[in-house]
């Protein structure tokens, strides 16, 4: 793997840069003025899910939070128990479901499960001072993409992307990576940036992938919210699930498709995604599109139902990003039997085979069109589904690796 080009730096404008460095001086202050931890079992879980108990989107990463945390519960060895932060006020900091602060323990581990961008900055001191008196910290990491690639977001989503992994790294003993792709990039920007040698742990915990039903009963329930939609045009349609955003090759994928159909060729494209930013062009562009409603149809609010059905009807789903911290479509999409035409970037490889195609990383449209045709032409759904992890393996494995290690 290559080390993570650090003239990508150079992109961010220079008062970001500056401030940047100053906070690489602070991380590296903060990790040598930090004691170490005593060596004994901790049996108690500090669990942040201060961002998914305010607002569930529903985005790929706020449904990994989810399910992790549904597990939890459930998958506790008898020693070890769980409590669950909230934010309830920017006075009170982190807080229990009973609006408690988490007392001090040296049996106590902050779980970092959130992709909290606010709250572990602005608590920073809170979570600094439950570390001096002998809280393990760890936290997931989900992707380092606003780092590696900040062209793709908005200047504030950088910023706190950047402030939260500089405060997780300050005060982490572990970071939880969801794919040795993203596990090795941490790995190089710790190495590269901050030049560390008491480094925390860093350990790789792939995710599930299995859809939980909630009231889902046939098609037509699964469809209710989409009315322009019906089960025949989804066993013949290719399938793109994914927040609207630039790195998720949405507009690559309809420039494509508008040459699909040039040729007479009548495959529809099913987009299920939330509105994200940077897309408002494409946003419209979808819903002005002289297919709209015939051949291309798109869904912004999708139940985990409405998901589940699209993905066990649909002909082939269509994995166009160009970059993942992991890409859970392509994992949910293979367990509930769908053939899947991805972009070869190597946090796919995991799956090599599995009714899994592969098409160049860089590519044209025209050839993508190419590709996503004869992909469809070859597909065929499996008779049975592939066994792959489930949330609670995932969130038993998370659990063992953070008490084994902590």
């Amino acid at each position: 793997m290559k080390p993570i080009n650090r003239l990508k730096w150079q992109t961010i404008d220079f008062f970001d840069r500056l401030l940047s460095f100053k906070e690489v001086a602070r991380v590296r202050r903060l990790r040598t003025s930090r004691p170490p931890l005593s060596a004994r079992e901790r049996n108690h879980l500090l669990v942040d899910v201060s961002v998914i108990s305010r607002s569930d989107a529903g985005t790929g990463i706020q449904r990994v939070v989810r399910s992790i945390r549904d597990q939890i519960p459930y998958i506790l060895p008898a020693e070890v128990s769980a409590d669950f932060l909230t934010v309830a006020s920017r006075k009170s900091g982190y807080v229990t479901k009973l609006g408690e602060c988490p007392s001090a323990s040296e049996n106590n581990i902050f779980v970092g499960l959130d992709f909290a961008t606010d709250s572990i900055p602005l608590f920073h001191s809170q979570l600094a001072q439950l570390r001096m008196e002998g809280t393990a910290m760890w936290f997931v990491v989900y992707d380092i993409l606003p780092y590696s690639n900040p062209e793709w977001f908005t200047p504030l989503s950088r910023l706190r992307y950047r402030k939260w992994l500089h405060t997780c790294i300050a005060l982490a003993d572990g970071l939880i990576c969801i794919s040795s792709d993203t596990a090795e990039k941490v790995d190089d920007i710790i190495t590269s940036r901050f030049l560390l040698e008491n480094k925390p742990e860093i350990v790789t915990v792939e995710l599930g992938s299995d859809i939980c039903l909630t009231e889902y009963k046939d098609e037509s329930s699964a469809l209710a919210q989409w009315p322009s939609l019906n089960a025949q045009t989804l066993s013949r349609a290719v399938l793109m699930v994914g927040t609207l955003e630039p790195r998720k090759g949405h507009l690559q994928a309809l420039d494509a498709f508008e040459e699909i159909w040039a040729m007479g060729c009548d495959i529809p494209l099913v987009i299920v995604g939330r509105r994200g930013w940077n897309t408002e062009q494409l946003q419209k562009r979808i819903q002005d599109h002289a297919q709209w409603g015939k051949l291309l149809f798109w869904h912004d609010n999708a139940t985990d139902d409405t998901l589940h059905f699209a993905y066990q009807t649909c002909r082939l789903t269509l994995v166009a990003s160009l970059a993942e911290g992991y890409g859970l479509p392509l994992d949910e999409a293979l367990a509930l039997g769908s053939p899947v035409l991805a972009r070869d970037i190597p946090v796919f490889r995991r799956h090599e085979g599995h009714q899994l195609q592969f098409f160049p990383e860089v590519i044209s449209s025209h050839d993508l069109a190419i590709s996503i045709v004869a992909a469809y032409e070859k597909s065929r759904r499996s008779a049975s589904e592939i066994s792959l992890r489930s949330w609670r393996d995932c969130a038993q494995e998370l659990v063992s690796a953070i008490t084994d290690l902590s």
